[in-house]
């Protein structure tokens, strides 16, 4: 047993023990519940922070979206849902390299949903009005958001940010679009929200500084499906508009050309590759997949002459949206005479991401082909001057 004054002390270690563990557990146990928001709330969603780029489990955080979805956080390996305050403009991480500021605009209010936009102004806006590129993200239809997130160089969101910041310093407004996102919403809202965003654009052009005639769209994955779908079923070559629902039906969605990278332009092999796996169960995005929805959500079934130019970006090595859907894509627009260019990226799966080599040509130089493609299309050409003979009179006329 001891003396007594060690057995005094050795009572005094074990009080001393326990005070220490259970404030460690307290501490522990206040660090994982919701915190109160010490300043004023002015806006409240929920937000899905799910991403299959995500870290592994342990990560306390994952990658946040805008989408209005549900927020998801991960503590040492537990999800767990909640609600975070959201205060406008004060959330984003957007990558560094990209340029100005974004300003957050409303282009639809649709059964609850508040469709969102970031409008970038150019560096000199001396000239107005001026040309916009309308950006899509990608993430399958089901994730992601409008902010250009941080990322590794020479991938898919550092590649948008060099566009970003080229077309922004070269005069172009740039704007990045939310939309709404499976499974919560089901096909066709997502290309629904796109045209519609493109015609808020257009409805505003005048108090937005921006040329209506000069809209043009880019998008990577899902996103260059929904900008091919928008370039093809916009305009004069279709006799009644396919997917314009929403406000502002009165504007044309018509754009003057399309970068789509790497997109599902063709739904017959993800209804194929889904069909094999999963069979009749009905799809997040799509709900049951039939041959008419299929055909309807194909930018391929929708091209005839007098589409805008396009510029396909495509890797070789991609299993995911393989080349064949963007070949196919690229035959199809030039049989009906439409201005096409593909560029097949050798060493590359989806998304930039290198397999067995570098990627050739490099991301660097595709970044300069898509900025120069979207500069000289993305703005109306004047007409040529010719000269019209009347006996020995010259008159100049517009051709």
């Amino acid at each position: 047993m001891g003396p007594a004054w060690l057995r005094r002390w050795s009572n005094r270690g074990m009080v001393f023990g326990t005070a220490a563990v259970l404030t460690v557990v307290g501490a522990w146990i206040a660090h994982s519940l919701p915190q109160r928001n010490p300043f004023p709330q002015t806006h409240s969603v929920k937000r899905d922070l799910t991403h299959k780029s995500a870290q592994p489990l342990t990560t306390k955080v994952l990658t946040a979206s805008t989408d209005g979805g549900t927020m998801r956080v991960t503590f040492h390996g537990r999800r767990m849902l909640t609600d975070v305050p959201h205060r406008r403009g004060h959330h984003e991480r957007w990558n560094a390299i990209v340029v100005g500021r974004p300003e957050r605009l409303t282009y639809e209010r649709v059964r609850g949903y508040d469709g969102t936009m970031y409008l970038f102004r150019p560096v000199d806006a001396s000239t107005h009005p001026v040309p916009v590129v309308v950006y899509f993200h990608g993430g399958s239809l089901m994730t992601g958001d409008a902010v250009i997130h941080p990322g590794p160089k020479y991938r898919k969101e550092w590649v948008m940010a060099e566009i970003e910041r080229s077309l922004v310093q070269r005069g172009f407004a740039f704007v990045s679009v939310n939309y709404r996102l499976a499974p919560k919403y089901k096909w066709p809202d997502q290309i629904d929200d796109a045209t519609a965003s493109i015609r808020f654009l257009k409805a505003n052009a005048a108090k937005l500084g921006i040329n209506p005639l000069a809209v043009s769209v880019v998008g990577d994955s899902a996103g260059g499906a929904l900008a091919s779908l928008v370039g093809v079923t916009g305009g004069d070559t279709h006799p009644e508009p396919v997917f314009d629902e929403g406000p502002f039906v009165k504007e044309s969605s018509r754009v003057r050309a399309v970068v789509d990278m790497f997109g599902p332009v063709d739904r017959s092999y993800y209804a194929m590759k889904w069909g094999e796996r999963h069979g009749a169960k009905p799809t997040p995005a799509f709900g049951v997949l039939t041959a008419r929805l299929v055909q309807s959500a194909s930018a391929v079934s929708y091209v005839r002459p007098g589409d805008p130019c396009f510029l396909i970006i495509q890797g070789l090595q991609d299993t995911v949206d393989p080349p064949e859907l963007s070949l196919e894509m690229y035959d199809r627009l030039r049989e009906d005479g439409d201005r096409a260019r593909i560029i097949l990226i050798h060493h590359s799966t989806h998304e930039f991401i290198p397999k067995g080599g570098t990627l050739q040509p490099s991301t660097a130089q595709i970044v300069r082909d898509i900025v120069t493609f979207l500069v000289r299309n993305g703005v109306p050409q004047p007409h040529p001057r010719r000269i019209v003979r009347v006996d020995r009179l010259s008159i100049t006329a517009n051709g």
